[in-house]
């Protein structure tokens, strides 16, 4: 069943408390910089008697800001705690049976908002965006692999892959994995859009629908761990890593986005975007946020190229114009903490309309660019533009002397960068089996 009356706390009580089949615990959930999901959970009679007797919070230690995907610390200090406070907005069943899910918020011990809470950056950006008459719409393309371990414990795809091939919606991966997740996902109020398989062996895209930014985001992490919930209960392995098998198309997380109220505006919602393709250099260093999305930057492997570009309804262009104010941004991938990445690419917008920027590159006009030469495509003006970031380190060397910056949380982005520097040393000591196997394990 859905939750439907969140917006009161006898309403809430009612729901975790008569549900069926029974709610046993509730996990509140954050995604941290390196967007590893983090939880505590309360058994369901802690949760009510908290309800009726106070605020449910916990505190959690602020070092959670400089943990690592390993969980190595390379905080300064190990003082301090925040308080993580459910935002019951997001309540939903699952991510399996007796468990409910919320996403938590960050605030200081006086009540005030943390700057350095990414879920709450981003509803003060589409606040600040909804006072000037920007309201978006997003939805996300959630592509992932589905994995088994051999006999020597190594992880292998078993299907072979192959782009919306029917035949592979009737392996044991889409009966007891893909359509057990969509049914979950239905329960708990998420009605997934459509699903098919992808180009790489074993590789699926489930499509989400479109939402406010907050909540398209809480959708999309509800939908991975019930996906993951999923398949480790069939002994199988989900990973969103960015480029699994270099020889392959790799995994995206390619964001949906609208203008509601400038759909018929062109000259508005065309500055929104030019703020973006200014800013993409520098937004990769959210929205490509690890040094194996880097592995997925490849030409002519549908996943944005390598360049500043747009094009309609150009699959191989970082950022596609589908239908009036309704564009896909294809650079970003499952390993962005999505609320960070879309902060930072809403406020690129934002500044783009305020400042009424003008598509200053030309579109792409090389058509079927999968099958052209290297040569025409270079010769496409709308191609011939500035080289993206081909590394992390590069894209923060952007960052830090981008403006953009300056109309983020300062504290976060100094926490952020900080965390990203040890995460290029941590992966750096690591070849490329035990990379891959990390990734598969974490994400």
């Amino acid at each position: 069943m859905t939750f439907t009356y969140r917006s009161t706390t006898a309403g809430i009580i009612n729901e975790l408390k008569y549900t069926s089949p029974p709610i046993e615990y509730l996990r509140i959930y954050w995604n941290d910089l390196s967007s590893i999901p983090r939880a505590r959970v309360f058994p369901i009679d802690r949760v009510l008697d908290a309800l009726n007797n106070e605020e449910l919070h916990v505190g959690i230690a602020s070092a959670w800001t400089g943990l690592m995907p390993d969980d190595n610390y390379i905080g300064d200090s190990a003082a301090g705690e925040l308080d993580l406070f459910p935002d019951w907005s997001s309540l939903r069943i699952g991510p399996r049976d007796g468990h409910a899910s919320v996403q938590g918020e960050f605030r200081n011990k006086d009540g005030s908002q943390s700057r350095l809470c990414p879920r709450s950056e981003l509803r003060r950006v589409v606040r600040e965006a909804k006072a000037i008459g920007l309201d978006f719409r997003v939805g996300f393309e959630m592509e992932f692999m589905i994995l088994e371990r051999d006999p020597s414990g190594k992880l292998t795809s078993k299907y072979q892959g192959s782009w919306s091939y029917a035949r592979a919606l009737d392996t044991g991966y889409a009966r007891r994995v893909i359509e057990p997740t969509i049914k979950k996902l239905k329960e708990s109020g998420i009605k997934v859009e459509q699903y098919h398989a992808e180009a790489a062996s074993s590789q699926y895209e489930i499509i989400l629908p479109h939402k406010p930014p907050t909540e398209a985001i809480d959708n999309l992490l509800h939908a991975r761990e019930i996906l993951h919930a999923t398949a480790l209960s069939e002994g199988l392995v989900v990973t969103f890593h960015p480029k699994f098998d270099s020889a392959k198309c790799g995994s995206g997380s390619h964001v949906h986005l609208s203008l509601c109220q400038l759909n018929n505006n062109k000259s508005a919602y065309e500055s929104f975007y030019a703020g973006i393709l200014s800013e993409l250099p520098t937004l990769l260093a959210f929205t490509y946020s690890s040094p194996a999305s880097y592995l997925r930057m490849r030409d002519f492997y549908w996943a944005g190229g390598s360049t500043v570009t747009w094009g309609k309804q150009d699959k191989e262009a970082a950022l596609r114009v589908i239908e009036d104010s309704h564009w896909e941004m294809k650079t970003m991938d499952g390993m962005a903490n999505p609320y960070l990445a879309l902060t930072a690419v809403l406020t690129a917008g934002r500044l783009g309309y305020m400042q009424k920027m003008k598509l200053s590159m030309d579109e792409c006009t090389t058509n079927d660019v999968i099958k052209q030469p290297a040569s025409a495509v270079n010769n496409d003006p709308g191609r011939s533009r500035r080289p993206l970031p081909r590394s992390l380190k590069d894209a923060l060397g952007v960052l830090k002397e981008s403006s953009l910056k300056d109309s983020l949380s300062p504290l976060l982005i100094q926490h952020y960068i900080k965390v990203k520097e040890a995460e290029i040393a941590m992966y750096e000591k690591m070849d490329e089996d035990e990379m891959r196997e990390f990734i598969c394990r974490r994400y």
